[in-house]
Parts: structure tokens; sequence; C-alpha cells
């Protein structure tokens, strides 16, 4: 089947890793994508999708979430970042497929407005299909709408199934261990109390690097990211930043280099979990957290302003052994298995 695919690419390795797994575990359809920032789901594209695609599916990402400007829109809004007037869904005769997304608010954010509560229970109701992604969202979700958790549906994120490119990083096929840190550096009044704690969190950083028996490198995922790490970390090695979507497999086949990726963007834990590599995250979000909770992880959590963050982490990496192994294999075997079903379903109902 011939899908409108609307999702985010570009800005975020995350964002562009999602959508290439978008395209993997959809492998039986043709997803054509659009860009869902620049696009308005209105009568014009509805009667354009009714005359010339199978359905439309939007996902995954974190776009249960609103800006500013988002809040201050009178027409054609969600409340989130799906931009569309949801009393215009039934007016799409095709599939509404609303896939994996993430309930993105911040820890001293302000909250989704009660037009995102009205748009987002027609979603659910109007949509072949809508699930929310495996990080704590569904909880988060039920409590904002105040309906049963059982009233959601949640499905692996589908980050987790971004393929790899392979000849890439021949020079790191060596014995010794080495380890990918991931730091975010957008929303940084939200992901720490104050100046100082960004300070502490850098210095603890440093000393984790120094202190390791590893070859590290640090990995933006953003220009905000890139910035962060080139001030804060000078003379470090950097993994270069990477946002086109072609790109995606490249940074998937670095991180698959890796011995161990710590990470503190949501796609830097799901990513190279996916692929089958161990990994540490850093909690500066309640998603970091979330993921790791549903994956049975929840020991490989250290917040981020842990005044022994670098002992923590020293710790943990010592720790991963072939239990770790074998749990996550067994994790990443059911999780597939609950994506395929998922996908069956919605072909089920198409």
């Amino acid at each position: 089947m011939k899908l409108l695919h609307l999702a985010a690419p570009g800005r975020n390795v995350g964002d562009n890793a999602l959508i290439v797994g978008m395209r993997n575990i959809f492998h039986a359809d043709t997803l054509q994508l659009v860009g869902l920032r620049q696009t308005t789901i209105n009568n014009h594209l509805i009667d354009h999708i009714n005359k010339n695609y199978d359905g439309v599916v939007i996902g995954g990402g974190g776009l249960l979430h609103a800006t500013d400007g988002i809040r201050r829109l009178t027409q054609n809004s969600s409340g989130t970042l799906i931009m569309v007037d949801t009393n215009n869904l039934p007016k799409i005769k095709k599939p509404v497929i609303i896939y994996g997304v993430g309930y993105n608010v911040f820890n001293g954010e302000e909250g989704l407005c009660p037009l995102a509560k009205k748009s987002i229970l027609d979603m659910m109701e109007y949509s072949t299909h809508f699930s929310v992604r495996n990080d704590g969202s569904k909880h988060r979700l039920s409590k904002f709408l105040g309906i049963p958790h059982d009233d959601i549906q949640e499905v692996p994120d589908p980050g987790l199934y971004c393929s790899y490119n392979n000849g890439e990083h021949e020079q790191l096929d060596n014995p010794s261990r080495k380890v990918a840190i991931q730091l975010a550096a957008d929303r940084l009044q939200c992901r720490f109390k104050n100046n100082k704690e960004v300070d502490t969190f850098v210095e603890e950083i440093k000393t984790f690097i120094e202190k390791v028996d590893s070859k590290c490198w640090l990995v933006p995922h953003t220009p905000d990211d890139e910035r962060f790490i080139a001030s804060n970390f000078k003379g470090c090695n950097i993994y270069p930043l990477k946002t086109k979507l072609e790109d995606a497999g490249s940074v998937m086949g670095f991180y698959k280099k890796m011995d161990c990726v710590i990470g503190q963007r949501g796609h830097a834990n799901i990513c190279p979990f996916g692929l089958g590599i161990p990994i540490i995250s850093l909690v500066s979000h309640k998603k970091n957290l979330g993921f790791m909770e549903q994956i049975n992880f929840a020991e490989y959590a250290i917040s981020c302003d842990d005044p022994q963050l670098h002992v923590k982490l020293l710790n943990r990496l010592d720790s991963i052994d072939q239990d770790y192994v074998d749990k996550q294999a067994t994790m990443i075997t059911k999780m597939q298995e609950t994506s395929k079903q998922a996908i069956r379903e919605i072909h089920e109902r198409m």
C-alpha cells in the first residue's frame, strides 16, 4: 500500500533514525515522507490523501508536545506538533495510523493545553490505529487525558529498528573497550535546575572520561549538542554531527562498533539498545527512565544531577556482563514480536 508518512526529518539524529525504523517495520508498504513541521493537514491535503493514497501514517517521535507558537495558534491546530483541526479527521476517507508517538513534555515546562486533550481523544477515536512509544508515555498520557492506561496502546519505539551501515568504521575493529557518550543540550533549563548543576554535570562527565579504562567519544545528535560539546569538552574525541536522513545509518554504524553507549537523549538509549549494544541512560527527562523501566534495565538509569555520577557510571559500565547481553537479546526479541503483531493488526483493519 502507498501511505503518506508525516514525520520530522532533519535537525536530530533520533528523528531520522525513527523514520528509517518506520520504513523497516512497514516494509510491506511504500511510505512517502512529508515533513511534519512544514505540513498542515487542511482540507486541501485531506483531498489529496483521499485521491492519491491508501492511508496516512503519522509518527513516531515526541509529537505530543507543544511550543509557545503552537499554543498561540487559533486555526488548524491540535495543540500538539501534529498540525490538524481534529474536527476534520472524519473527512479523511482512508485509514489514519498514528504510530508510536511520545508524550514529550519536559520537567518544568508548560503542559499541554485543553485543546490538546480534546484533539488527542479525537485522534484516538477517528484513527484506525493510535499508539504511543514505550518510554512511559502511556502512563503520562493517561494521566493527562484522565482515562485508564488500558485504553492506550503501547508499541516499541520505531527507533529500535533503524538500520546501520557496515564498512564505515573499520578503524574501530580492535579489542579495546569503546564507549560513546551522547549529551543533550537543548532546553537546559528543563534538564537542570540551574547553571551550577550544568557545570557539575560537565565536570562529572570529564572525570568519567579521565578515569575510565576505555576510549570515549562524545556524540552530538543536534546542533545544540554539537555547540555544547565543542565548548565544554575541548581536546576530547568528538564524533561529527550528522543530521541528514541518509546519515542515520552511518551514526548507527558507529554505535554498533561501541561496547556501550551512555546516552542522554531518548534515542541515544533506544537506537543502540535495538542494535544489541549495552546502554546506560543519563536521565534528564522522564522518558529516559520510562524506557529503561519498560525494558527492565532501570538500574542502568542514572540521574544527570547525581553527585556521584562519574562513580556510578564507572560501576555500571564494569557491571555489564553476559547476563546483561542475554537479557537484552531476550527483550529485543520480545519487542520485535510486539511490533510485528501491531503491524499485522493495522493491515487487518485497513
